[in-house]
């Protein structure tokens, strides 16, 4: 995974110092309907990109599965998508005034800040109308040694007997502290940047402007069923979201 990683950034910075600059739009033509990279007109091209693909540009919806590189700054929204009755959150290896245990039981949503880190483990990933959201589920998330807060209601206890609701709970995680989804529960991020590492399946939908080797093109959607790549997510405050990615497989546009 790392050498195919450094093939990937040492990609990046080659186009970046060799990438010929811009050609207007009037040069460009009317290549017609796109259907694949190679069909679109020959403008902009960079032989220096090799076999990749780079795609820059604004998302308005995305689904990947990969891995996200190092661990996630709070706040951090939790929701359970509609339907998904019967699911949440269980954070163990905590000190409250309560017990060692926090439970959420996917009602209304939660919101967990705090001065440390979350470490989100592989899965998917979407873009929506309201930023980056992880899929939560099924895995356990590390948090890191610190304070935090949790707003929105829980259960405190000490995971044997009966738990007592809290509406603004504080704790403290120790070094064995994580976050565990039960079932469907997603994790809207704040506002950052975020470098997704693949293997993994890529959909995207936007304003995209794709460039490979020998061709470039504007589309409003591509997909990648699966291969390497380096995604760069740019989430604003009021939710935008800007795209810069290197793929390392068949992209369709």
């Amino acid at each position: 995974m790392k050498s195919r990683r450094y093939v990937l950034v040492a990609a990046l910075l080659l186009v970046g110092a060799c990438a010929p600059r811009s050609t207007s739009s009037d040069d460009a033509g009317d290549s017609g309907p796109v259907t694949s990279i190679e069909d679109a007109t020959p403008t902009e091209r960079d032989p220096a990109l090799g076999a990749l693909t780079r795609v820059t540009g604004s998302v308005a919806s995305a689904d990947l599965v990969g891995t996200l590189d190092g661990a996630v700054s709070l706040p951090i929204a939790l929701t359970v998508p509609a339907g998904g009755g019967g699911n949440g959150v269980v954070i163990t290896g905590v000190e409250t005034a309560g017990g060692n245990t926090i439970v959420w039981d996917g009602g209304r949503p939660i919101t967990l800040s705090g001065d440390g880190t979350l470490a989100v483990q592989p899965g998917t990933f979407q873009v929506s109308d309201d930023g980056l959201r992880a899929d939560m589920s099924g895995a356990a998330h590390v948090l890191s040694p610190g304070r935090y807060a949790v707003v929105g209601p829980v259960a405190v206890g000490d995971g044997r007997g009966l738990a007592a609701p809290s509406t603004q709970t504080t704790f403290t995680a120790g070094d064995d502290a994580v976050l565990s989804g039960t079932g469907q529960v997603e994790g809207r991020l704040p506002a950052g940047t975020y470098l997704l590492l693949g293997p993994g399946r890529v959909a995207l939908d936007g304003a995209l402007h794709v460039q490979t080797s020998n061709a470039a093109t504007t589309t409003s959607a591509l997909t990648m069923e699966n291969g390497s790549y380096e995604i760069t997510f740019t989430v604003a405050d009021d939710g935008t979201v800007s795209v810069e990615a290197l793929l390392d497989g068949d992209v369709a546009v």
